[in-house]
């Protein structure tokens, strides 16, 4: 099992089962942005359950993410993301309430983000993605179904439009052994 990478072996700790990994390949540029076009292209199955959909304020940080002012409203919208019938990541997506106020009709269990913005001239044309690790929160190893504590992989996602203008900020969290991420990175020349 630990071949086939269904097995884990932590000097000290013991041999955890790890599940089949998610393979994540950010090299391919082709298959658009997002994770269920990401995961498309490989023949994954994705879905999400919506455990919050709402206007709100955004705090200090999250006003700086998205380069506005604390007073202007922000789109959250909360979901679990499911891979194959499995949880796969708990993922936090902020929009700037300003660039598509009609985000809050949407009912996002069976729609796409991505698509949605489209939809609404809101072309999303790149993405930084900054991938941390770090240890499951409570509330968020209830909701991945993790020990409090447990490892995770946090991917902090900024989106952008062709003019440079940032129209989406996320988070995803993750299994930290269930994830696998391919990044190709390449010189100038």
């Amino acid at each position: 099992m630990e071949q086939t990478g269904l097995l884990s072996r932590i000097q000290g700790k013991g041999s955890f089962y790890i599940g089949n990994k998610v393979s994540i390949d950010y090299s391919d540029t082709d298959m658009g942005l997002g994770l269920t076009q990401t995961l498309l292209s490989s023949g994954k199955v994705t879905h999400s359950h919506v455990l919050k959909q709402e206007t709100e304020l955004p705090d200090s940080k999250l006003a700086g993410k998205l380069k506005i002012s604390e007073s202007e409203f922000v789109f959250h919208l909360k979901r679990l993301r499911y891979v194959n019938e499995e949880i796969y990541s708990l993922a936090d997506d902020y929009i700037p309430l300003k660039i598509c106020p009609g985000l809050v009709e949407v009912d996002f269990s069976s729609a796409s983000l991505l698509k949605t913005l489209a939809q609404n001239n809101i072309v999303s044309y790149r993405e930084d993605k900054i991938i941390e690790f770090g240890r499951a929160s409570p509330i968020t190893g209830l909701h991945l179904r993790l020990k409090k504590g447990a490892p995770i992989s946090v991917t902090h996602i900024t989106v952008y439009d062709k003019e440079g203008n940032i129209v989406l900020y996320a988070t995803s969290k993750s299994d930290a052994y269930k994830s696998r991420f391919h990044i190709t990175s390449y010189t100038k020349r």
